[in-house]
């Protein structure tokens, strides 16, 4: 069953002279708890499809298919909602907040969730402490919960980026060269973490630029001046 598909999705910057087509008529399909590498040079399209991928771009032409939504016709509040419920997002610089703790970056994504819950029962304070401490547990820094970003190593700062990317239990998870700011030994337990969550079900999305990464994946696409090879 395919959680994601995309058919003819063409993406193009600026306007008139300066018009420049990034995707070409891309068209993929994911299916539901895959974990696939997206690879290519730089400026081949690859950030750009995801952030298609992530909903954080609604602006091309062509359809996307998520998990049976049609996305590429969804309202900016809808777009928002199922980003928020269906996506967890890892960086390759981690994107945390550096006054908060380990706990509290986790939590922002429930405090989100409680923003786009309209009508919806909204997540304890009660439940979001004991959730995002779980979820910190889970990625093996139950005793780091309380340190903020300064405090913890390159490898511990992506585990808080992955815990909070899991805490609204999200069908997909998309990284953005997770590994591209840590060593290689490093790099290598950060995507046994994503192996793990694999195993368990997830559907993983890794954009890399990194052979071994990729080599971990059960499935690559390439990409190459906006068009799939």
């Amino acid at each position: 069953m395919n959680i994601i598909e995309l058919k003819n999705i063409n993406k193009f910057f600026g306007e008139k002279e300066s018009r420049q087509q990034i995707l070409k008529n891309i068209s993929i399909n994911i299916e539901k708890g895959e974990m696939v590498a997206i690879m290519g040079p730089s400026g081949s399209g690859k950030s750009t499809m995801l952030n298609v991928l992530g909903l954080l771009d609604n602006n091309y032409s062509g359809e996307y298919m998520l998990d049976g939504i049609e996305a590429s016709k969804l309202s900016n509040n809808e777009l928002a909602m199922a980003r928020n419920e269906k996506i967890g997002f890892v960086f390759q610089n981690f994107n945390l907040i550096k006054e908060l703790s380990a706990k509290e970056n986790v939590k922002m994504s429930l405090i989100f969730s409680n923003i786009y819950k309209k009508g919806k029962e909204k997540i304890s304070k009660k439940v979001m402490d004991k959730s995002s401490s779980d979820i910190l547990e889970k990625v093996g820094l139950k005793n780091h919960e309380n340190k903020k970003p300064g405090q913890l190593s390159g490898g511990q700062q992506q585990r808080v980026a992955i815990a909070r990317a899991l805490v609204n239990n999200p069908e997909i998870i998309l990284a953005d060269e997770p590994t591209g700011a840590l060593d290689s030994k490093i790099g290598e337990e950060i995507m046994k973490v994503f192996l793990k969550l694999n195993n368990q079900g997830k559907t993983v999305i890794i954009v890399t630029h990194d052979e071994r990464v990729a080599q971990m994946c059960g499935r690559t696409i390439h990409i190459k001046d906006g068009v799939v090879q």
